[in-house]
């Protein structure tokens, strides 16, 4: 699988590099750092880590919305996204 065609560019060339040379946990933290520098541009913030996470996607006044809340499912997007991105957050 070419996972470039897959990925979007400027996401494929952070992690370009590491991806080839199968440095896969290197690759997956240039994804990640790449992730967090795209929250705080949407966002306006400059915190990182989980309060990055916590004020970016807060459940009650969050930065960035990620659905437009008219269904159920919609509803719960939000914090579906908020508890998956604090995952992938170093404290």
């Amino acid at each position: 699988m070419d996972i470039s065609k897959q990925l979007q560019e400027e996401l494929w060339e952070s992690i370009k590099k590491s991806y080839l040379s199968e440095d896969y946990t290197t690759a997956i933290l240039n994804a990640i750092a790449y992730l967090r520098d795209i929250i705080r541009e949407k966002s306006n913030l400059e915190s990182d880590g989980v309060d990055l996470i916590n004020q970016a996607f807060s459940e009650k006044h969050p930065k960035i919305s990620v659905s437009n809340m008219e269904t159920r499912n919609d509803k719960y997007m939000p914090i579906w996204f908020y508890r998956c991105s604090q995952g992938t957050t170093p404290y």
